[in-house]
Order: structure tokens, then sequence, then C-alpha cells
């Protein structure tokens, strides 16, 4: 078999209308819907399917609808070739969760009841805490880091994501963030943008959501996986407590996606497979400079085409 990673988006990779396909096409996919909605005792697909671009920035509707998707997909991918048997597994922020459900760590109901309530706690923190994120580019993680930790601490700015060479995320406060763009452009920075996110999230204005996921995180019936690369370390964590310290931490901490990236790149890997929607980590693995290509699945269409990827 193919050496495949398989890799989970998180949010803002949401469009209108997102996985209405599959779940048209795929009994598989519909039936994940189905147990989503009986677990959660709401309409998921519904509201999903008919979400605006701004509806679906809200936290709890986005976080819900980019979870479920995401295992809806890897579930018809299961079911339609029999070579999708990945070794590695690893999602950004959100898609943490799906990577852990689909690493064997987490059932289902646990992983999506756990995430839920994420999403409000977040929510929740964003509401207590008005902030917000940017993308800066052109500056590496070490020029970010630096420039941020130079700013003064009413500013509240941290560093919540390297994604990749030359883009770094900052959360903080609506007048760091300002500060935070105004200081990165005087340092070289191509371009700051403001990402559609209702929140600081990966940032200290979340220790609110932390503290109660914590006592949840502790309760979760987690078992031991194979191949789970987390968000925290950018290494591999199989040990349940390590797992459990990860993930706590991942709700403050800075998502580490290109060492997430690059650990999975010495274990040789032949292929990835972004299942989800959208093709934002594909975007990001092309400037980290993998070997392996990245290959997307978000839209029944792509189906057909990843014959040649199992084959290749």
């Amino acid at each position: 078999m193919k050496k495949i990673a398989v890799l989970f988006p998180g949010q803002g990779a949401q469009f209108p209308g997102m996985g209405k396909d599959f779940y048209e096409a795929f009994s598989a996919s519909r039936e994940t819907f189905e147990e989503a909605e009986d677990i959660l005792q709401r309409d998921i697909h519904r509201t999903l399917f008919s979400a605006s671009s701004d509806e679906l920035n809200d936290t709890v509707v986005s976080q819900i609808g980019i979870f479920v998707m995401s295992v809806a997909l890897d579930r018809v991918l299961q079911t339609v070739y029999s070579e999708y048997q990945p070794k590695f597994f690893a999602g950004f922020s959100l898609g943490e969760y799906v990577a852990l459900v689909r690493s064997g760590m987490l059932e289902f109901s646990q992983g999506l009841t756990l995430l839920d309530a994420r999403a409000h706690l977040m929510q929740k923190a964003c509401l207590e805490h008005l902030g917000g994120m940017v993308a800066i580019l052109g500056l590496n993680y070490d020029e970010v880091s630096h420039l941020i930790s130079s700013l003064p601490k009413e500013a509240k700015l941290w560093v919540a994501n390297d994604n990749c060479p030359g883009q770094v995320v900052v959360s903080g406060s609506l007048k760091g963030l300002d500060l935070a763009k105004e200081e990165a452009l005087k340092a070289g920075a191509h371009k700051v943008l403001r990402l559609q996110v209702q929140g600081a999230f990966h940032s200290g204005l979340m220790q609110s959501a932390k503290d109660h996921l914590d006592v949840l995180i502790d309760k979760a019936p987690f078992k031991k996986g194979q191949g789970l690369v987390m968000n925290a370390s950018g290494t591999f964590q199989l040990e349940i407590e390590a797992v459990k310290r990860e993930l706590k931490k991942q709700i403050v901490s800075p998502v580490l996606w290109r060492s997430s990236i690059l650990t999975i790149e010495k274990e040789g890997v032949e292929g990835y497979l972004e299942v989800g929607p959208g093709h934002i980590l594909r975007g990001f693995n092309r400037r980290i400079g993998c070997q392996a290509s990245t290959f997307c699945v978000g839209q029944v269409s792509d189906i057909q085409k990843l014959e040649s990827f199992f084959l290749t």
C-alpha cells in the first residue's frame, strides 16, 4: 500500500453548500450526518447546506459543519477505495479532532461531542474578549514571534499559527492587531490580511474556554491510536496522557502546522490527501516544499480522479 498521510482542514476552509454533493451521492455521507444529528439533536445538514458565507463564519456552525463533512468524506473514501489506508493523520485546529477520530483515539460520537463543547466555549470566549486574527505574509515564524514579543503586553497579542514559510497568523485584541499590522509592514511583511473568524483563536483570550474544556478532555474515553501528529508540538503523540496534554494546550497555543508536516515528511510519505472543504492545506504543503504531492477531496468530482493518485 502507498504510504499516505491524510490531512483535515480547520475553520476558514468552509464554503456555502459544502458537502451537499456527497450527501446526495453517497449513503455513507448521509448516514454520517444522520448519526451526528441524532447525537447533537439538531438539523446539521439543512443548516450547513443553506448557510451563507457570513452564516458559515459562526464558530459553532463552521466547526461542526467541517468536522461532520470531513468524517463523511473520509468514510466515503473508505467505501470506494480499498487502497485508502492512511499511515499518518493530522488536522488543522478543529481538524485535529477529526484526526483523533480517524486515528482510532476517539469514537465519532465522543469526538463530535467534545468538539461541540469546544465550539460553544470558544464562541462564548469571543463575546467575552473581542478580538480577531491576521495573517502576516512575508515574515517567518521567528521574525513574527520576535515582533510580537517586542510589543507592549497591553496589546494582548499571540502568535497563533505557523502555516508555512512566509505565512504566520497572529491573534489578539482588535487594537493589538492594528498595531501588529503596522509593525509587521514596517518589518518587511508583504501584506497583512484579516481572517474571517469570530475571535482570537489559539491565544490567551481563549483561556476561559480552555479552563472548561480541560475538564471535558480529562473525562473523554481516549484509546491508543496510531500515526497522529498534533498541533501544539508538531510531533507524533501516541500515549493517551500526552494526547490529552497536547489537546488542552491547542486552544491557547500556536498551531505548528509547518513542523507537523515536516515531521510527516521524515517518515517517507508518498502522498497526502486533504479531506474536507477547500484546498488550503495543499497550498501550505507546496510552500513547505513537500516531496510528495497533495490531492484534495472536497467535491464528488474528486473521487474518480483519485484512482490515479493511488496507482502512481
